[in-house]
Formats: structure tokens, sequence, C-alpha cells
């Protein structure tokens, strides 16, 4: 009975402390340029809108799901049709927009599930799920800390402490800070990682940008060149973990990129719609590049449908593979930024 209440107590708390629509409208919002409104269940979005353009962000997972620029035929970013709903649970990755990936990428640097754990999981024995694929940040509410509204650019700066959905399954405490930026055809992410703890902070990380395109089949990536490269997915060419020279073709599969700085520029040109989506990154050594198969869509475990698959192309800067992997000690910190700029072509 007094676990209960303590519970209920708890909850009452932090409900009483999340801000209203109307606070943070009253709080953070500028000139028509910011403003905040609720999601289907409720929960905040921010819209950053000028003459720039928009792009709107919902705090829970500090979730990019839209950006269009100011004359722009075709927006930035795909949005599914089926819109950001989990289609197998409420720990479903969403895809669609800019999912942020942190404190780990895909299964890529996740707590390892124990061998006791899987054996009860054989056995149908009731245990806690395993770590969840793409880490656990996407589930969190992240805080405003600031709005920004200086000549072109809008922003917004949001931020997550430690909290129960990472505290889970790592160890450390952490101040996690978002900075999005809407600029003239250009989106930027900074993300900065602050080691609050004693100890040392280890964790993986990435941007997931969907980007809306006329084909996948029909798109080409330049600026690999010198990378390590490898693929899941069959090539015309039986290689793997080869040195890529040149644009590359791209079709449904996962590539991996390796840069080994942190350092990258690269092209997406769209020949169809008749334009370069362009990403340049800091602070990330990796780049890992995505589309799904009308096959693998067809199993109806995600929120887009088969026919659509065609129509986005995932280009995620990130600190991927475990040579990658970030470890602040105390008071450190590292920032992945990249800038996403459009730009047309003949």
């Amino acid at each position: 009975m007094k676990i209960t209440l303590l519970v209920a107590a708890l909850a009452a708390v932090l409900f009483a402390s999340a801000a209203t629509i109307e606070e943070l409208n009253a709080r953070f919002g500028a000139n028509g340029r910011v403003s905040f409104r609720a999601d289907e269940n409720g929960e905040p979005i921010v819209d950053l809108k000028d003459a720039n353009g928009l792009c709107s962000v919902k705090l829970r997972g500090a979730h990019v799901t839209d950006c269009r620029f100011t004359g722009d035929e075709h927006p930035l970013l795909f949005v599914p049709k089926m819109g950001y709903v989990p289609v197998s649970g409420p720990r479903d990755f969403i895809h669609g927009g800019v999912p942020l990936l942190w404190p780990w990428f895909g299964c890529s640097g996740a707590p390892a599930d124990p061998l006791w754990r899987r054996c009860c999981r054989a056995l149908w024995l009731p245990v806690k799920d395993v770590p969840p694929f793409h880490a656990t940040a996407r589930y969190s509410l992240f805080d405003v800390e600031d709005v920004g509204v200086q000549g072109p650019e809008t922003s917004v700066t949001l931020v997550l402490k430690t909290c129960e959905e990472v505290g889970e399954y790592t160890d450390g405490d952490f101040v996690l800070t978002y900075r999005i930026t809407l600029g003239d055809h250009q989106l930027g992410l900074s993300l900065t990682t602050r080691n609050v703890g004693d100890t040392t902070f280890r964790y993986r990380e990435g941007y997931h940008p969907y980007f809306a395109v006329s084909d996948c089949y029909k798109l080409t990536l330049a600026g690999v060149d010198g990378c390590r490269y490898e693929s899941d997915r069959h090539l015309p060419c039986d290689v793997t973990h080869v040195w890529q020279e040149g644009p590359v073709p791209e079709w449904p599969g996962c590539d991996l990129f390796r840069f080994g700085k942190e350092r990258s520029v690269l092209t997406l040109t769209d020949p169809v719609w008749k334009r370069e989506i362009v990403l340049s990154t800091t602070g990330g050594r990796d780049v890992v590049t995505w589309c799904q198969d009308v096959k693998g869509a067809s199993k109806g475990t995600m929120n887009i449908h088969p026919e659509e698959c065609r129509n986005y192309f995932c280009i995620e800067p990130s600190n991927f593979y475990s040579e990658s992997e970030i470890a602040l000690e105390s008071g450190e910190s590292h920032t992945l930024e990249t800038v996403i700029s459009v730009r047309p072509t003949k």
C-alpha cells in the first residue's frame, strides 16, 4: 500500500512539473517563429517557422518530424502516409523524419543480453525486455532549454538529463543537449553529450534522417572516397570491406562507411527532382545509408506502406563502429553536428 502511494505521489509530481502547451508558448513562443502545439497523444511539438520554411520537432524523443523550405517543390524529409504511429508496440522504432539514436545505434554498442535472460526467454519465462533497437533516448520527453531567433535562423535547444529510460541500460550521469536550427535551405542538428558523473561514460550515437526522394533506385552518393566500406546487400560484384572510389549507386540495402576522421561531406544527387542534398558533419566518424525493399516492408513491421519504399533514402551520420565509441571522462563533452543543405541542379 505504501509503495503504491509513493508511486502515485511521484507520478503526480512528474505530471505537475511537465510544462503545458500554454506555458511553453508563454515562455518560449517567439513572434510566430517558434510555437508549441499538442500531438495526437497530447504531448508537445515545437514548430519553427520563418521566411525560410518550417520545421517540426516532437519533444518526445527530440524527433524532427517535418522540414520544408520555401520555394522547394518537394519536402526535405520523408513523412510516411501512416504518420508516426508505432506498429508493434510503444517501443517500436518509428520511421520517417529524423529520429535520434542515443546512447547506441541499432544494436551496435547496446548492452549485451545475458545468457541467463536468453535462456529464460527461450523457456517463456517473464524477463525484462532486451535493450531496444536504436536505443532509448527516443522514448524520453526532452525539456526546452532555449529558443533562438536571429536573422535568417530559427532554433530550439532541447535537453535531456539522466533519466529512467536511459539509466535502465547505462551507468553514469549525463546531460544531453540537442540544438535544431532552421536556416535558408538548411537544417542544422547539433548534439552535445556531457558527462556530469564521476565515472567514464561510454556511448554511440547517430542521426537517422529519412530524405524524401523521387526514386531510391536512381540516386548517387558522392563523398565516400577512401572509406572502409561494408554492405549487407547483394552487390553486382561480390565484394565487401573494400575502399570505395567515385559515386555510389544506391538501391535497397544497408551500407556502412567508416571515415576514420571526424569530418565528412556527402552529396546525395536526385536526378529526377533535380536537387542535391548535402550533409556536412563534424564529430562523427561513420555514416550508414539505408533503404528498405518492398519485400521487407510487406512484412508489416514498419509504419511505411510497401508502395512508399522507393520514396525515401536514409543517410545517417554517426559514431557507429566500436572504434568510434565515445568515452567521456568526468566533466568532458563531445558534439556531433550535421548541417543538411539543399541545392538545385540542372
